[in-house]
């Protein structure tokens, strides 16, 4: 099976004198004593939970996208290109042509008052190893492409240090590679060896099949990512957290606020086991056997919001929701990873649009054959966005929907189904690619 599915005193005597008094006194202070460690002990996972943070490689729209979008600029790009939004700023990737892999960028800076050209240069694009998405963005500041990095601000091209085999994986401001040996690497920006190199069982493949945003928990101080189901890796010392579990067949790691939860199920999907501990790893706190809240067909939708082991096992065996604001619904046959529909909690069903259109092998962001592998919602659950599992960057998105209504938001200018591309810059801007006349256009809330 692959990966998971992304936790009384005793009665004193009744005999009277100064050896009650005293047996009185010592059964009051064990009792405070037991009262006041188990407060510790409580407020102290209380403190890991809400001091716990998550960053995330995207942009999540704004609540107020549900009223609509309006266009407040537009800029003319190189046509029959593709758009990389990184941070703030908007690079064109036109593609070569032929047996030339060498590509023309060209850089500008956006924000809610348009956008500026910053600078050109060329990249080979057929150099190391990108996966999906194409680009990545390395501390708000390099764009990651293989083994190739470009500087955002300048346009200067640089070779990356680590090998072209090895794919890379971005973390807030930190890089893992992991090799064919399964040996992985800590990487900082500007440097040309690696902060920590670790054996971590089966990283390899997990890098390479790896298809969906990777986050980072903040969590007691230090910062840990999956890497595959079943490491959790400290990414400034490659340090993994240990977790004794028993012998088990299929299970992965899911990550809570105040530690983490291991998930375990059966070949037959039907019996599921949870074992909980607390951030450090080690021995379980608690274990139980539940049900996921959810039908074989369906994936949940999370809030922004990180669950708590207590969550965690509320939601498993209670049926409780404590984050889940809605489901999406795979659809059948060849096409079981991909997205047919979503609806959010007490919202309507929406289906999504397949894009036959426009499609190319050469434009990385749209395929001819259209596959949703991600909706996201804003905490306010009133606004859905759309995304594909081939992609340039996260945030890189193909429709919009007030989730209340399942009514469709509309870029003027921009048409999805047509093979045009939109992304968010941030929670409040987004840019539309008209592909055939190179048009930018900016976008704001309507609300």
């Amino acid at each position: 099976m692959s990966s998971s599915p992304s936790a009384s005193p005793p009665r004193q005597s009744e005999k009277p004198g100064g050896l009650v008094i005293l047996v009185a006194v010592v059964a009051s202070a064990l009792t405070l004593a037991g009262v006041v460690t188990l407060g510790w002990m409580t407020s102290s996972d209380q403190r890991t939970a809400m001091s716990a943070t998550t960053w995330h490689p995207y942009a999540v729209a704004d609540d107020s996208w549900s009223d609509g979008a309006h266009q407040v600029w537009s800029a003319q790009l190189p046509a029959n290109s593709e758009i990389v939004v990184a941070k703030d700023y908007v690079v064109s990737v036109e593609h070569p042509s032929g047996a030339n892999t060498s590509a023309a960028l060209t850089g500008y800076s956006v924000s809610d008052a348009g956008a500026s050209q910053l600078w050109t240069a060329t990249m080979d694009l057929k150099t190391g190893t990108p996966g999906s998405p194409a680009f990545q963005v390395w501390n708000d500041s390099t764009l990651v492409h293989g083994s190739m990095l470009v500087d955002l601000a300048t346009g200067t091209v640089s070779s990356a240090p680590w090998a072209e085999q090895d794919r890379p994986l971005v973390l807030e401001d930190r890089v893992i590679t992991c090799s064919g040996s399964n040996v992985c690497s800590g990487w900082e920006p500007g440097g040309s060896l690696p902060l920590w190199t670790a054996s971590v069982e089966d990283s390899h493949s997990a890098l390479e099949q790896l298809s969906r945003p990777q986050v980072v928990n903040h969590r007691n101080g230090a910062r840990y990512a999956l890497v595959g189901d079943r490491a959790a890796l400290n990414i400034d010392t490659g340090e993994a957290v240990s977790f004794e579990v028993p012998a088990l067949q299929s299970w992965a790691i899911w990550s809570a606020a105040d530690g983490w939860t291991v998930v375990s199920w059966d070949q037959t999907l039907t019996t599921w086991h949870m074992y909980e501990y607390g951030v450090e790893g080690g021995a379980p706190t608690g274990d139980y056997a539940g049900n996921p809240p959810w039908a074989s067909n369906e994936s949940p939708l999370y809030s922004a919001s990180q669950r708590t082991r207590e969550q965690f096992r509320e939601m498993w065996t209670d049926n409780e929701p404590n984050g889940i604001v809605g489901r999406a619904y795979f659809g059948g046959g060849n096409n079981d990873e991909c997205f047919e529909r979503f609806e959010a909690i007490d919202g309507p069903s929406v289906e999504i649009p397949t894009i036959t259109t426009g499609g190319s092998t050469d434009v990385i962001s749209q395929t001819s054959s259209s596959c949703a592998t991600r909706v996201g919602m804003d905490s306010d659950n009133r606004t859905a966005t759309v995304h594909l599992k081939t992609r340039t960057t996260e945030n890189v998105f193909v429709f919009m929907y007030n989730s209340a209504t399942g009514e469709a938001i509309s870029f003027e200018g921009t048409d999805a189904m047509s093979g045009d591309q939109l992304a968010l810059v941030n929670e409040r801007l987004v840019v539309g690619y008209d592909v055939d006349t190179g048009s930018l256009y900016g976008y704001t809330p309507a609300g």
